[in-house]
């Protein structure tokens, strides 16, 4: 089954590709089908009349880009040869170009001083070196020759590749919307501290692999104050803690406190008591470790803004 398929879905990277163009047409792109009538040198309005009778949606060129330009002008005049200038589908008033398909007026390719201030309505493309390919503008009634356009033929294969492009370009677009969104609440949440810093936060705990404040304002002024803390746990005001700005003394949990053990010294031999009938005495020494006794836990700095 064959589909007429005109809109165009996005750039493409080269200009003659697979042709899904009828007998004598030329493709452009995936896009166009050029096709040069032979012999025929029309005034404008039998012109645009001759390219409609080629088929549904047939036209005089319409130009958007460098690109289909330079297409043309070697297609035209380079490989065909064509001595004779070219109409172009587009009609002038006051200087403003209308393309005959109500395209947009997006590209112009304007001969040096063109379009004239001349009561000429419409444009045709010159032939001839320097100016091959540049656009006059031109009475309606000049005979030139007729080239016309029109979309491609796309097969359902051709309509459900561009399909899957755009769906595989939407689930891209997708993602970067989920990246900007994740960037947009670190810059919230970055805003929050700054608005915290300035109101009546003086003070900050720097988190193991985050950098110094320095580094995030580097306009203020901070001042390490850790050394003040230095080994000290901290815990959440309330429950068995102490009240705000009071210290608890280190605690050690001991089931009898008869002996009194130093840290990393072995105890004399204590008596365990005896057995057969008091002949055997049984003795026991003990040894505490000096290391530190503390739960799983990183090292932080704290900062303190002095200006």
């Amino acid at each position: 089954m064959i589909l007429k398929y005109f809109k165009c879905l996005g750039p493409l990277s080269t200009v003659h590709g697979e042709s899904n163009c009828p007998e004598g047409w030329e493709p452009y792109l995936e896009k166009k089908c050029f096709k040069i009538l032979p012999d025929e040198l029309k005034n404008y309005d039998l012109a645009q009349d001759l390219c409609n009778k080629q088929g549904s949606g047939a036209t005089l060129l319409t130009i958007h880009s460098q690109q289909e330009q330079d297409f043309l002008s070697d297609l035209l005049f380079t490989k065909y040869k064509i001595v004779d200038s070219v109409w172009i589908g587009a009609s002038v008033s006051d200087k403003k170009m209308t393309w005959v398909d109500e395209s947009t007026d997006d590209y112009t390719n304007w001969e040096p001083s063109e379009p004239s201030d001349a009561a000429n309505d419409c444009v045709q493309m010159e032939p001839a070196p320097p100016n091959t390919g540049k656009w006059v503008d031109v009475a309606c009634n000049k005979q030139n020759k007729v080239v016309c356009q029109n979309g491609q033929q796309s097969t359902h294969d051709d309509i459900q590749r561009r399909i899957d492009e755009l769906q595989a370009n939407q689930t891209n677009m997708k993602q970067t919307i989920l990246d900007l969104t994740d960037e947009l609440i670190n810059i919230n949440i970055l805003g929050g501290m700054i608005n915290e810093l300035r109101t009546n936060q003086t003070n900050m705990r720097q988190l193991p692999n985050q950098p110094e404040p320095t580094v995030l304002w580097p306009k203020m002024y901070w001042c390490n104050v850790t050394p003040s803390y230095a080994g000290l746990f901290f815990r959440a005001e309330g429950g068995a803690s102490e009240k705000f700005n009071g210290t608890h003394d280190k605690a050690i949990n001991e089931t009898a406190r008869t002996y009194h053990i130093t840290p990393g010294t072995t105890t004399n031999d204590l008596y365990a008591g005896s057995w057969g009938g008091g002949l055997n005495l049984n003795f026991m020494n003990f040894l505490v470790s000096a290391a530190e006794v503390r739960p799983d836990n990183q090292a932080i700095r704290i900062w303190k803004r002095i200006h």
